[in-house]
């Protein structure tokens, strides 16, 4: 599986005003996400890294609606359910580490609109019995395209996370580098009980 940044922003990061620029420029992420955000300082900086007007931030404010795909009802949802694993852990790793789980509207690598994020600190799924759980949301209705992975060696960038040699992955190849997603279908209603299998190991 090969992944993309999914650009994610903790809240308590001090992030630069750039991050959130290459977001916008690269994924056409108008806003910074639910789940992780900026402070309010850096996601209200326009495209020049300037503080928009009130009538520039209502704007803003329409377009993330539109970003995060909300239905013409404003309705959002959540998805959630557990991960598990069935690929073995690498011998230089021991199954633990920072769980990111990702909502993409479609499933392309090249370019794709990230809906929803969560990540889980301090996973373990050193257990072969174990089923971490997740929960996704502010998610609209229609279908979403989860991806995830355990950063086993803790490299990951918080801000950009993505899988690398060793981490624990769902995809059906990590060779041939295709996006590989687990595809759920909202209508009008949360979604519960998706598992999301680590089945392979980035290489």
């Amino acid at each position: 599986m090969k992944l993309h940044h999914l650009s994610v922003l903790r809240h308590d990061d001090s992030a630069i005003p750039a991050i959130c620029l290459a977001a916008r420029q690269v994924l056409a992420i108008t806003a910074c996400l639910p789940l992780f955000v900026c402070s309010c300082d850096i996601c209200d900086m326009d495209d020049n890294g300037d503080r928009p007007s009130d009538t520039d931030v209502a704007s803003d404010s329409d377009s993330a609606d539109e970003t995060h795909g909300t239905g013409d009802d404003g309705q959002v949802f959540t998805v959630s359910g557990t991960v598990v694993r069935i690929a073995p852990v690498p011998p230089d790793n021991d199954g633990k580490g920072t769980l990111y789980v990702g909502a993409l509207e479609t499933c392309d690598q090249t370019m794709f609109k990230l809906l929803g994020a969560t990540a889980i600190p301090n996973a373990d799924v050193s257990d072969c019995d174990a089923a971490l759980p997740y929960s996704i949301t502010g998610l609209p209705s229609g279908t979403v395209h989860l991806v995830a992975f355990l950063d086993d060696d803790g490299n990951a960038q918080p801000t950009a996370p993505l899988p690398d040699a060793g981490d624990l992955v769902y995809a059906a190849s990590v060779t041939d580098g295709v996006l590989n997603c687990i595809e759920v279908s909202i209508v009008g209603e949360d979604v519960n009980d998706v598992t999301i299998t680590l089945n392979a190991v980035e290489d």
